[in-house]
């Protein structure tokens, strides 16, 4: 039995040492970088005139990642979390902080020391090479034939999941690229970006959508939370004036039908904001309100009988009512709202 365990462990141990010699990390551009070889020894003199601006930046941090640095720029801490052993680096210089400084690099004062890396003469010299190529490419103003920006500059293409010519080429001959996409929404982009550790550029249209959505959900509070009872209140008073009009004996005839048709106006108000009939409407009205609560509920596609106007369409579902009374014009004692 412990034969076959030890041999069981042999060989996934040699699985494993085969798949780590196996992996590759290339990095896109010219020099074809395996950034799974850099925990290896790195030839100082290697020709670094054809490599890119992405391609430096990464083999410069080379030096840093191979002693479990952590990075503060998540491409950086992504690419390289890709090989076989930044991982198991980075574990042990935690450990190695943690003894030193404290649990998870935390001190007295409450402040979080993070070690920084050391480097040789030789690496030191190797930095400031790759250093002065990256200022040399950075301050290259030639561009390509109608092109506007130089697209071997972008210093995270290794981020993309395939390198899209096309897509490369908008870049350099606009600034931008337009590509067809399913979201919904411009902050889905952005949601997905942070996800990935992707940086974002953003822009005016991202801003004004973000405005609309803030501004509208402010008049929703201020709906809910301030207009609303609002509303109701005044809705109320009004019910209880015209309830008080239709039952005065002294009011008109014309007077009393105009009151009995706004009080069952805003008697549909009431129960609509309470989800209770209010007592007291007219005969005359009672089916009315009913009928029209349930159109409003039911948000159906059709004209108000109650109003006596075409403007009103119960599936708009808008907070604006039109009211026209029987014949305001010859009522007395209500004024048309």
């Amino acid at each position: 039995m412990k034969k076959k365990m030890f041999l069981l462990i042999a060989i996934l141990a040699v699985t494993i040492s085969s798949h780590s010699q196996n992996k590759k990390v290339i990095l896109p551009g010219k020099g074809k970088l395996d950034i799974e070889k850099f925990d290896k020894k790195i030839d100082f003199k290697m020709n670094i005139s054809d490599l890119s601006l992405s391609e430096l930046r990464v083999l410069r941090n080379a030096l840093a990642a191979r002693q479990g640095y952590i990075f503060k720029s998540a491409d950086l801490y992504s690419i390289y979390r890709q090989t076989s052993w930044y991982d198991s680096l980075v574990y042990k210089r935690l450990i190695a902080e943690e003894k030193s400084n404290g649990k998870y690099g935390w001190q007295k004062d409450g402040q979080y020391k993070r070690s920084q890396p050391t480097y040789t003469k030789e690496e030191i010299e190797f930095i400031r090479k790759i250093e002065s190529r990256e200022e040399q490419l950075r301050n290259d103003n030639r561009l390509p034939k109608g092109a506007i920006v130089n697209v071997d500059n972008i210093i995270n293409p290794y981020q993309l999941e395939n390198i899209d010519k096309q897509l490369f080429n908008a870049l350099g001959r606009n600034g931008f690229a337009i590509v067809p996409n399913d979201r919904l929404q411009l902050f889905h982009f952005y949601e997905k970006n942070d996800y990935y550790n992707f940086p974002s550029f953003v822009t005016t249209d991202l801003y004004l959508q973000l405005f609309h959505l803030y501004f509208d959900s402010s008049l929703r509070d201020i709906e809910e939370n301030k207009l609303n009872p609002i509303v109701i209140k005044l809705s109320q008073q009004m019910f209880d004036k015209m309830t008080q009009i239709v039952n005065d004996p002294s009011a008109g005839k014309r007077t009393k039908a105009t009151a009995a048709y706004c009080q069952a106006y805003f008697a549909i108000a009431l129960a609509l904001a309470q989800d209770k009939i209010p007592a007291g409407i007219t005969q005359q009205y009672q089916q009315t309100v009913k009928e029209e609560i349930k159109k409003v509920n039911n948000s159906e596609n059709d004209f108000s009988s109650y109003l006596v106007t075409p403007m009103w369409n119960f599936s708009t579902r808008s907070s604006v009512h039109a009211v026209t009374t029987p014949d305001p014009r010859k009522s007395n004692a209500i004024s048309r709202r």
